[in-house]
């Protein structure tokens, strides 16, 4: 029998027929690792038990030696130590929140604390210990009345109401009031002042304006627990000028990544962007809005790249003195699967004229990398497609003189493994009515409505599971003319009981139900629509 000598091995290829692809590719390979040179195959390292726990997540290095982590309710902080070959770790409760931290934390560290949230709390790790991400800002429920006895001038005023905390932070203004003062009357009562539920929170400010005046002057500083106060005196003897005005407290999404001085959160298919600096305040005005949920935000020299469940874009971020502009560029690059992304040094990846950081993704055809330019470039498009999953998590390690880019995935389901990717076929109209009634003709985009169909309609809609499907249903409420639609993605080929609900884009408050069920082999959709909203169409778009 002749003999072969295999002078490198190249990694995985999934994409072309293995009957075609020579000796140096492999067609599969689990627990082993592949040198930077190609020459050697080895197996991967081990692992071993430090700390048990029950469901535990989202593992974020704080140290050399420690971490922080989700379990159940608890944000928890492990410590380790060597003592000759014994690791030995030490468990500390930092929080033990009123709910479950039940989804995947986003992490941020800056300044040297570690900014974090998961859709529903925000929290601050700095320390050793864990805080309230953000000051929520007062209500603007408080009453306003004229009163006698001051040296203020009748007119109109402005009134906003800022928390402050122990540790010198303010918190976003209320909603300005405006208050007229009549004749006769020459100062004001304010009372029914909200109390903060923050403990830490201790002062109370109010802010006024001259009479007719724009700006807002610190006129009172009141303990927290205080809920009236009389303002009689004019700007003459007030305080600084109120520069929270229009801001917030962060808001609570799945991705916070800092650049260039602030930090931004993503919120489905919203991105907010924190004051330049102070990373407690997000000002409501810096956002941008995507189509669809953002699934990445990584941060290079020259911007960001921001991914959507539809596509990539650079973003590059215009600072202003009125705030921030997004200038979005889209890319050819497939979209990213959420939260699988990292960044690095360029320096590690050899690429001629590549400098400073670069983002390194994995979508659906393959590693990306995004240089701080704007360019992205595939790695292993031609090569290799990894399993579509529905988020996951990316990161570089160093192990043995070599790096690897590391990505896990959850909710996965089967690679394309075809010599040619799937491509969009034709995409079917589904139009309710119960017992055979039509809801007229929309398009892909969910445009060209001509009728609506009646509202409390259930529909089942059967397709094959062995062909991969989106599904866009849309809705709106004829009381607002508010409209959304709810996507619904089910798993590539060979996977017939697997499903990904997506989510919802849009501003219905209308209650409404999506089940997807699989009977007898089919993929089926449910939408019992539960309140007055009006169900446009169900498009359904097939891969093939």
């Amino acid at each position: 029998m002749p003999t072969a000598f295999l002078r490198e091995w190249k990694g995985i290829n999934n994409v072309a027929d293995p009957s075609e692809i020579g000796a140096s590719w492999l067609v599969t390979a689990k627990n082993v690792d592949i040198d930077d040179a190609g020459m050697k195959v080895s197996r991967r390292d081990g692992y071993e038990l430090v700390q048990a726990g029950s469901g535990v997540h989202s593992v974020y290095p704080v140290g050399e030696d420690t971490v922080i982590y989700a379990e159940g309710k608890e944000i928890k902080e492990l410590a380790v130590k060597e003592s000759g070959a014994s690791i030995i770790p030490s468990v500390q409760v930092l929080e033990t929140a009123g709910s479950g931290w039940e989804e995947p934390i986003t992490y941020c560290e800056v300044a040297g604390g570690v900014y974090f949230t998961e859709g529903t709390k925000s929290r601050v790790y700095k320390d050793g210990a864990v805080r309230l991400w953000g000051i929520i800002p007062p209500l603007d429920s408080f009453k306003i009345e004229p009163v006698a006895g001051g040296a203020l001038s009748p007119g109109q005023y402005l009134i906003a109401l800022t928390y402050a905390h122990r540790d010198g932070r303010e918190s976003g203004a209320s909603r300005i009031r405006i208050f007229d003062l009549p004749e006769g009357f020459d100062g004001f009562a304010i009372s029914d002042i909200p109390q903060s539920t923050d403990s830490g929170v201790d002062t109370v400010n109010v802010y006024v304006s001259d009479q007719d005046g724009h700006e807002l002057y610190l006129a009172q500083e009141l303990s927290a627990s205080v809920a009236s106060c009389l303002v009689m005196d004019g700007t003459e003897t007030f305080g600084d000028v109120l520069t929270t005005a229009y801001k917030t407290n962060p808001p609570s999404g799945h991705i916070a990544v800092y650049h260039n001085g602030r930090i931004y959160v993503a919120c489905d298919n919203f991105i907010y962007a924190s004051d330049p600096h102070n990373y407690e305040l997000f000002d409501i005005f810096a956002s941008m809005r995507f189509g669809s949920r953002i699934t990445m935000i990584a941060s290079v020299g020259g911007g960001m790249y921001v991914s959507d469940s539809e596509r990539v874009y650079f973003i590059r971020v215009d600072e202003k003195e009125t705030g921030v502009v997004f200038i979005a560029t889209p890319l050819s690059a497939e979209p990213v699967m959420e939260n699988c992304y990292t960044t690095a040094d360029a320096s590690i990846f050899n690429m001629d004229g590549a400098t400073g950081t670069v983002a390194v993704w994995t979508s659906e055809s393959g590693v990306w990398i995004g240089a701080d330019n704007g360019v992205a470039i595939p790695l292993t498009k031609g090569a290799y497609h990894p399993p579509i999953a529905r988020r996951g998590f990316s990161f570089i390690r160093e192990s043995g003189g070599s790096r690897r880019y590391i990505t896990m995935l959850r909710g996965s389901g089967k690679a394309w493994n075809t010599a040619e990717p799937p491509k969009i076929g034709v995409t079917s109209h589904f139009y309710g009515g119960g017992s055979g009634g039509y809801a007229g003709v929309i398009n892909a985009d969910g445009d060209s409505v001509t009728t609506l169909v009646p509202s409390g309609q259930t529909f089942v809609i059967g397709t094959s599971a062995s062909l991969v499907s989106l599904w866009r249903v849309y809705l709106s409420d004829p009381a607002s003319g508010d409209d959304e639609y709810f996507e619904i993605r089910a798993k590539r080929r060979g996977l017939s009981a697997d499903f990904v609900k997506s989510f919802r884009i849009g501003t219905l408050s209308v209650p409404y139900s999506i089940d997807v069920s699989v009977n007898s082999g089919n993929m089926e959709l449910t939408l019992s629509n539960l309140g007055s909203v009006n169900i446009l169409a169900i498009v359904k778009s097939t891969l093939i």
